[in-house]
């Protein structure tokens, strides 16, 4: 009999180790999963709609952190032509996750449709207002995928933000060509654990 109960405790264990092992799933910041999730973006020099492919009209990659494999939409934006700047902003108020502690990366993609290189700004506030910004970004054409350490999420003096409040997520895209650039941004999400 104690070792029908010894055996069920090992049993029990060894399905419970590898649960406990695993890495954390990872967790979407911003949820680009319809229409009303672009909607209600702040948007700035360019038109923004919902798409769920991507211009080759390729189905957006899973979320390779989540198990099962999570597929996100995307916001298409069309960048105006002679704009010098238009910029996406994901704030708490429209649904921008605000606890981002104790994770280890944000991650995120965007699809450049343009022969050109585009150079972009990453703004991330938190509720106090203090303020980490990312200015020599630059995406090439097709597919681009950022991974930002959280502990790298810093104001300029070094501090670290609170990554329990944050406030915003803003990109700004500095183009002024004659004709209109599109965009897929997609997979906002944050992932791993802060060790």
């Amino acid at each position: 009999m104690v070792s029908i109960a010894k055996a069920l405790t090992f049993a029990l264990v060894s399905l419970t180790l590898p649960a406990l092992a695993a890495p954390p799933a990872a967790d979407f910041v911003y949820r680009i999963d319809g229409p009303a999730s672009v909607s209600s973006l702040r948007v700035t020099g360019a038109s923004a709609k919902w798409s769920p492919t991507l211009d080759d009209n390729a189905a957006i990659e899973a979320v390779p952190e989540k198990l099962p494999p999570t597929q996100n939409g995307s916001v298409h934006l069309v960048l105006a032509p002679g704009v010098a700047s238009s910029a996406v902003e994901m704030g708490a108020e429209s649904g921008l996750a605000s606890d981002w502690s104790g994770r280890g990366k944000l991650v995120f993609q965007v699809h450049n449709a343009s022969e050109f290189m585009i150079p972009f700004t990453l703004t991330i506030r938190d509720a106090a207002g203090a303020a980490y910004s990312a200015d020599h970004l630059w995406m090439v054409r097709a597919r681009n995928r950022y991974e930002i350490p959280l502990a790298d999420i810093r104001a300029n003096d070094g501090t670290p933000l609170d990554l329990s409040r944050v406030r915003s997520l803003r990109l700004e895209f500095r183009s002024a060509e004659k004709f209109e650039r599109d965009l897929w941004l997609y997979d906002f999400y944050i992932a791993g654990d802060g060790s």
